[in-house]
């Protein structure tokens, strides 16, 4: 009797760097082989809720606890698909938060501060944010502060040569607002009134 060959490779590989495939399951993962019963079939349906989760976007280790909790998994059955997730590359907070940061830089023009607190209130740790943070150097602060500023003084009307003390004073406290260091605006406020 001829053997049957066997079926095509799973296509892709993990989400994330090199591949986007959903990952094989090791044994050792939640509802991987080795075991049975309820606690089995509960295990990879949080693993599935958390990958479903993460499909979308990268998330912190927070918010993938939080959303998990949230559905009613157990917290066994959460810290075990967090451990996998984490083991295999899906989850990341350092990755998390360079990538944060740089989206908010790019496309809200966010300063350190207001990404710090987004990035604390996400449970990035505070190590890792400062380390992400000071990959921020003042000129690139400023480059993104200009930006702003201009953004904001089309949106106003306000012209930025020779404006008034009042629309400085607004303009200071929105940048304040986005996350700026008091020194970089009051740098670029001088350079705006040419002083």
């Amino acid at each position: 009797m001829p053997t049957k060959s066997p079926g095509p490779a799973e296509p892709g590989g993990p989400r994330g760097p090199g591949g986007t495939g959903k990952p094989r399951r090791s044994k050792g993962s939640p509802g991987g082989a080795g075991g049975a019963g309820g606690s089995e079939d509960s295990g990879k349906k949080a693993l599935d809720t958390a990958l479903r989760f993460l499909s979308y976007r990268d998330r912190s280790v927070k918010e993938v606890e939080e959303r998990l909790r949230h559905r009613g998994f157990a917290p066994g059955e959460t810290a075990s698909s967090i451990e996998f997730l984490l083991e295999a590359g899906y989850l990341d907070d350092e990755r998390f938060a360079r990538n944060l940061a740089a989206t908010r830089t790019r496309v809200k023009n966010w300063g350190p501060a207001r990404i710090a607190s987004e990035l604390y209130t996400r449970g990035v740790s505070r190590e890792i944010t400062e380390e992400v943070l000071s990959a921020i150097d003042e000129p690139s602060q400023t480059d993104t502060a200009e930006r702003e500023l201009k953004s904001w003084s089309r949106k106003n009307g306000v012209s930025l040569s020779g404006t008034s003390r009042k629309n400085l004073e607004k303009a200071f406290r929105h940048l304040r607002a986005r996350g700026f260091s008091t020194q970089v605006i009051i740098n670029l406020i001088n350079g705006c009134r040419g002083g």
